[in-house]
């Protein structure tokens, strides 16, 4: 592999020498607004400096003809700054200039020689179109005119942003300026363009760049490794199925590793993933390269864990049974969020066409989908699903376990090794009795229980949770809840003199102050009750401002508290568990540990 390096400026690189493509394996267009404003404001920085060049990094490119190169490392500069020209073209009304611009973007014809005008950058087939259009052939105003249903794919709209954001930047600009501006870009701005013409080796350019540090996705990386396994015939397909199964989930980098990773324990039963990169590679896709078979990997693995990610990101809109839309929901409410890759697997072994791209998945068609995959599905099939009772008893079980490590404050390795064990026995077709990973010990209920009974030191989000699984258990359904909803303390943290609960004894005003039995739901929040200090004014503002289900009667029936009163609110902490044990349902609070 022969490797050759030469600077140059922009205005030498944008021209008939170099046709610059964007490999299918390439990840997309990511850089944000925030990306190309610095960008930007250091051009406008350096250009203050005439004579003095801006060194812009490296391009690696892997010659494929003559003039035609693909593009290893530095698409994002290249978008960006074909961005930054379209937009300079956009704003200059010098007709030499505007001809200058045009021609650093787009090839000219020839129409004597049959020679159609070409831009210099290609990007990937799913947005090379879009590019075009609206930036290089200069169609700003209907870029800027385009709604999110207009726009197919992430990349696209951090395309349509970025190019907004740079032309309200240079439209500031005094004109002269902005000329000096871009004459600086063409002849000062430099970058080193690195050659090689093995293509084998370019696949090999990508992983190292990225172990140096290079901010790519995991799904990048995989992405490439996966396309480079299959044949060149069929490359370009995959690498636009990938992409149609992956923008759903977006481009956040924390949230495709959180992916992955669930992926990796679903196949490989291991808890524990420090590197992901390597870990995945070894346990999930070289199998799959062993055999030749990677596009098996794209299509009965990844889409239908793809499309399980999404239904569990957004159950309300899915096209699946309430009971488990409920279920899913229920999962949901936890901040933990090691349960998901249980609910993945339970998801993709129910639902036998999980993942075609031609099921409804959602309720709506096109909900968290991107455009082009709802546009050109005319006649979509429902889910498949089979074994419904297995898949319900499963998140059912599932949610029970969740509820319980989550009193219990487990780790969350010891929360993860729990949802390895499930998966494990769930491959063996354990029924949900013989699945270790689902079991409820003695020692877990007594542990949950005197949490329960006890002063709950926990997050407020699951003090809520707890009450609003009390709630949902003594109504019989999922209630509804309103966007604003708290758990309240019935009795303030400092009580004063003139206070209704200044006649209670301390030892008594402690042991309830931070127990279950001194919470309410309400609409309400801290500031609206923090200078109330009788029962009843606090009582008032909880039931007026509140609309979830609770046990309202309670509180409106007792209009004064004295210390006799004391009973009422212990028996108000133990209505709630013992409605609680008359439910055998799953939740934080559920029977198996409460008893």
């Amino acid at each position: 592999m022969s490797i050759n390096a030469t600077e140059k400026p922009l205005g030498k690189i944008f021209t008939s020498d170099y046709r610059f493509v964007i490999p299918s394996f390439q990840r997309a267009y990511t850089w944000q607004t925030e990306n190309i404003a610095q960008l930007v404001t250091d051009l406008q920085d350096a250009c203050h400096n005439p004579g003095t060049p801006y060194f812009l990094g490296s391009l690696i490119l892997v010659c494929d003809g003559q003039t035609k190169y693909q593009v290893i490392d530095g698409q994002q500069r290249l978008i960006s700054l074909s961005i930054i020209i379209s937009v300079l073209r956009e704003l200059e009304d010098d007709p030499e200039l505007i001809e200058s611009l045009n021609d650093l973007i787009v090839e000219p014809g020839d129409k004597l020689r049959g020679i159609k005008a070409e831009p210099r950058l290609k990007l990937r087939e799913r947005d090379t179109n879009f590019f075009r259009m609206y930036v290089q052939e200069g169609d700003l105003e209907g870029l800027f005119d385009l709604r999110d249903n207009d726009i197919e794919s992430h990349a696209q709209r951090n395309i349509a942003i970025n190019t907004r954001q740079v032309f309200d930047e240079l439209a500031k600009m005094p004109t002269q300026d902005r000329r000096a501006f871009a004459s600086y870009l063409v002849n000062e701005v430099t970058l080193v363009i690195v050659t090689t013409d093995d293509l084998a080796g370019a696949h090999r350019i990508f992983d190292v760049m990225n172990m140096r540090g290079v901010p790519l996705t995991a799904s990048d990386v995989f992405k490439a490794r996966t396309i480079a396994e299959i044949s060149p015939a069929a490359r370009n397909a995959y690498a636009s199925r990938w992409d149609d199964i992956m923008d759903p989930l977006g481009d956040d980098a924390q949230t495709l590793e959180a992916f992955f990773s669930d992926i990796h324990l679903i196949i490989s039963h291991k808890a524990v993933c420090t590197q992901l990169l390597e870990e995945f590679h070894k346990d999930v896709l070289k199998p799959y390269a062993k055999k030749q078979n990677v596009i098996s990997f794209i299509d009965d693995l990844l889409a239908p864990y793809a499309n399980a990610w999404r239904i569990i990101d957004h159950p309300t809109d899915a096209n699946l049974p309430d009971d488990i839309i409920g279920q899913l929901v229920a999962l949901n409410d936890y901040q933990t969020t090691d349960w998901k890759p249980v609910a993945m697997w339970a998801l993709v072994n129910s639902i036998r066409n999980l993942g075609n791209p031609d099921t409804r998945i959602f309720s709506t068609p096109g909900t968290h989908a991107p455009t082009a995959t709802r546009t050109s599905k005319k006649d979509l099939e429902e889910p498949q699903l089979h074994d419904l009772e297995r898949l319900h008893d499963v998140l059912v079980a599932l949610e029970r376990a969740t509820g319980v490590d989550s009193l219990n404050r487990q780790t969350p390795l010891s929360r993860r090794t729990r949802s390895a064990s499930t998966i494990r026995d769930l491959d063996k077709n354990h029924t949900i009795q013989q699945i270790r990973g689902l079991l409820i010990t003695d020692e877990d209920r007594r542990s949950a229980l005197a949490h329960l009974r006890g002063e709950l030191q926990t997050s407020p989000a699951m003090r809520k949770l707890l009450l609003v699984r009390a709630n949902e258990q003594r109504a019989g359904h999922r209630i509804i809840r309103p966007r604003s909803l708290n758990a309240l303390p019935i009795m303030p943290e400092q009580v004063v003199s003139d206070s209704s609960f200044a006649t209670w004894p301390e030892a008594t005003r402690d042991h309830w102050a931070n127990r279950i039995g001194n919470l309410a739901l309400s609409q309400a929040n801290d500031k609206q009750i923090a200078e109330l200090v009788s029962y009843i004014d606090r009582m008032e503002t909880h039931v007026e401002r509140t609309k979830a289900q609770r046990r309202v009667e309670d509180l409106s029936s007792a209009h004064t508290l004295r210390p006799v009163s004391v009973g009422r609110l212990r028996g108000f902490a133990i209505g709630h568990r013992r409605e609680w044990n008359h439910h055998r349902t799953t939740a934080a609070i559920a029977v198996e540990y409460v008893r």
